[in-house]
């Protein structure tokens, strides 16, 4: 099954920047690959990719309101498929 856009771009951060919460995705994607995704919608595309076994949570971070946050890392099966499309950016 094929990966929507916004899929890609979640895996691709997390394949840059390691692991993350889902607010710092937020930002690494608003800010680094000024995309304009909204914070729910790197969630949901987060959460779907977890559905499909790209990514995994690997701790839980406090955050500065004091709320928890998962944090998130590319599966095996994550990297595989990031690595992949960051071949196909870099032969187009």
């Amino acid at each position: 099954m094929a990966l929507t856009t916004g899929q890609q771009t979640v895996l691709t951060t997390l394949r840059q920047f390691g692991q993350a919460t889902d607010p710092a995705l937020a930002t690494y994607i608003h800010h680094m690959a000024e995309m304009d995704m909204s914070s729910s919608g790197v969630r949901t595309r987060r959460h779907e990719l977890a559905q499909k076994g790209y990514v995994e949570p690997v701790a839980v971070k406090r955050m500065k309101s004091g709320r928890s946050s998962a944090v998130w890392s590319l599966t095996a099966k994550g990297r595989k498929a990031a690595d992949k499309l960051t071949v196909a950016q870099v032969a187009v």
